[in-house]
């Protein structure tokens, strides 16, 4: 079953005293725009801009149909989430958006594809998607976005609930021209006994930024957060990765790792908060940067804020050059110097793909790998 949604009606009456909020709150927020125009704040468009979901049993509404069908629930969610929020772009998402996408998993089903195309230069775009998953759903979803022009400015925001029970594994990835800047903030919230695992990968582009938040709200929840790019050129990554724990006996995870040859850049920042009620939380936080070339560079800043008394809760970093005795290893047995890096850079991209069942997705992140 495809469904498309190309073009909705606009929502500006929906929570307009929350949009206000939301602006306000943006516009007290310092930010750096580095690289980007100021004239891309002038308007958002949907020119060139389209929309896709195809799943079995999913059921896909523009936000005015989904207040007709679920308005109190979307309201209260809508009222929760924007006390928490404080990222400037999803703040501005949140206040000004009309593109926005609601999906309702009510059965398990195997896999949901959803797709974002982008076919335009010197726009700026703004789409949110708000996906509810109901109790017990177990489903996989692969995101995918393209991006084809220049100087584009994508600010694009999902936001997931994960009622209990429910196991969600969700992959994202994309090809994207290098001269565009993409703004990624997802927020997912996780109750009892539910499981979210998120897998990211990218080669980045002009300015690229990855934010992603977990709530675990009640006993039991869990999350896996994990990522990597491949970035070249002058590509600027960067990836945020929150966790919190905010309930009993939750479980998280953060591994972040990548790539940089030329002169790309790519920083990761992760906190992991344990509030003072999430006793027995076990938490571990791990990021690892592989340079190639002397011109490329890498960040990490890991960051925990344990109020409880009785958790695990860890954190690992590693910035390092490529290892010359490896790559001569390899050469003295008759690999090319290009082949060999290619070898150690695949083994170190590789870390998290003997989790990928699906064919389809497995080789939309090997391509990025091998690039």
């Amino acid at each position: 079953m495809l469904l498309t949604l190309l073009e909705q009606p606009s929502s500006q009456s929906f929570l307009s005293d929350l949009q206000m909020k939301a602006k306000k709150k943006a516009l007290s927020k310092t930010i750096s725009l580095k690289g980007i125009s100021l004239e891309h704040f002038e308007g958002i468009s949907s020119e060139g801009f389209s929309f896709s979901v195809e799943g079995e049993g999913v059921e896909l509404l523009s936000l005015d149909q989904a207040l007709q069908k679920y308005g109190l629930f979307l309201k209260n969610r809508f009222e929760k989430m924007l006390v928490k929020e404080e990222g400037f772009f999803s703040l501005f998402n949140r206040g000004c958006s009309d593109q926005v996408f609601c999906l309702f998993v009510h059965h398990s089903t195997p896999l949901i594809k959803i797709a974002q195309y982008y076919i335009n230069s010197k726009k700026f775009f703004s789409p949110r998607i708000q996906i509810f998953v109901g109790k017990g759903v177990k489903t996989t979803f692969f995101h995918t976005m393209e991006v084809q022009g220049k100087d584009n400015c994508i600010n694009s925001c999902i936001d997931i609930a994960l009622e209990r029970e429910a196991q969600v594994s969700f992959f994202e990835t994309g090809t994207i021209d290098h001269d565009n800047d993409l703004f990624l903030d997802t927020k997912v919230t996780v109750k009892q006994g539910g499981c979210f695992t998120h897998t990211t990968g990218t080669l980045g582009s002009r300015s690229f930024k990855s934010e992603i938040s977990a709530y675990l709200l009640e006993k039991g929840a869990k999350s896996y957060l994990e990522g990597f790019w491949n970035g070249s050129k002058d590509a600027d990554i960067s990836f945020i990765a929150h966790t919190s724990h905010l309930a009993y006996e939750t479980t998280s995870r953060e591994h972040y790792q990548g790539v940089c040859h030329d002169k790309a850049r790519a920083s990761f920042e992760g906190q992991i908060y344990v509030d003072k009620v999430a006793q027995k939380t076990d938490s571990y936080q791990l990021s690892k940067h592989l340079l190639i070339g002397e011109k490329a560079s890498g960040f990490s800043k890991p960051n925990l804020e344990v109020f409880a008394d009785d958790v695990k809760a860890s954190h690992g970093a590693t910035v390092s050059m490529i290892d010359e005795e490896a790559l001569f290893y390899l050469m003295s047995r008759g690999i090319s110097k290009q082949g060999a890096i290619d070898l150690v850079k695949r083994a170190f991209l590789a870390f998290f793909l003997n989790e990928i069942g699906e064919t389809e997705i497995y080789k939309s992140f090997l391509r990025l790998i091998d690039q």
